[in-house]
């Protein structure tokens, strides 16, 4: 099963990493709020074991792309880092 919560929590991280090191928050604050805010919903510990069809995992889907390209990759939504890291 795919479990959107890892690669979700993975972007997460390196966007509020890049906020930290000074990266401009106009472009990822809002999709870092709306992150937080799902995962504070969750209650859980990671893994979640979200799945791609469910309501939360299609909220994690949408916020991959802007979480992403805050920190300079392409999205990658539902699946985990490219072969080889």
């Amino acid at each position: 099963m795919v479990d959107n919560s890892r690669n979700f929590t993975r972007h997460l991280m390196a966007a509020k990493l890049n906020l930290w090191a000074g990266s401009d928050p106009t472009q990822v604050m809002d999709a870092v709020t709306a992150a937080d805010a799902l995962l504070a919903r969750s209650r859980g510990r990671l893994s979640l074991h979200v799945r791609p069809t469910s309501a939360l995992g299609q909220e994690m889907l949408r916020l991959v792309p802007e979480l992403a390209a805050s920190h300079g990759h392409a999205s990658r939504a539902g699946h985990g880092p490219p072969a080889g890291r």
